[in-house]
């Protein structure tokens, strides 16, 4: 199944890798709700959005190696998105 299909059957994609993020921005078609876990230093600003794909947001580490606090941000993120579902 082409990635692209398997995708676009997710609300949310975390990815780690750059052309599973990529691809996951550039699909675009749930806003807000593709995510891109990248780590700190990947040659962009230290914002949670990007200028180039607005439906995604970054859960950045605010230091090498600090993955609890990008999880519980993730966590937080995920949590506030399903309460909004269910109402």
């Amino acid at each position: 199944m082409p990635e692209v299909t398997i995708q676009l059957m997710f609300d949310w994609v975390f990815a780690l890798d750059t052309a599973v993020a990529y691809l996951a921005s550039a699909i675009g078609n749930q806003p807000g709700r593709h995510c891109l876990v990248p780590r700190i230093g990947d040659g962009c600003c230290q914002r949670e959005d990007s200028p180039w794909y607005p439906t995604t947001r970054l859960f950045r580490q605010p230091s090498i190696g600090d993955w609890d606090s990008v999880i519980t941000r993730v966590q937080q993120a995920l949590s506030a998105w399903i309460e909004n579902r269910t109402r």
